[in-house]
């Protein structure tokens, strides 16, 4: 896997993990969302000059993703983490 692929698919089963780990259901709306963003990813990135600039895109929204605390009660991917962590 290379360019836009693997950030999404990171980022989409982090975030499947951290909903199932939090809310303790499994939640399909995010291997639904992560396949529709993908397949946008594939279709941008067929604009000539594009790939990189949907790459980049890509791991920065996998960053954003991994530290912003978005849902969950204003959890990020990193709160069960640290969480365990501490103990």
């Amino acid at each position: 896997m290379s360019g836009y692929q693997a950030p999404i698919l990171i980022m989409t089963g982090l975030s499947f993990a951290n909903k199932w780990y939090s809310d303790k259901q499994i939640d399909l709306k995010i291997p639904v969302a992560g396949g529709v963003a993908y397949v946008l990813a594939a279709l941008l990135s067929e604009i000539p000059g594009a790939e990189p600039i949907v790459t980049g895109i890509a791991w920065v929204a996998l960053a954003a993703a991994v530290v912003v605390p978005m849902a969950n009660g204003g959890k990020s991917i990193l709160s069960p983490l640290l969480s365990l962590a501490n103990g």
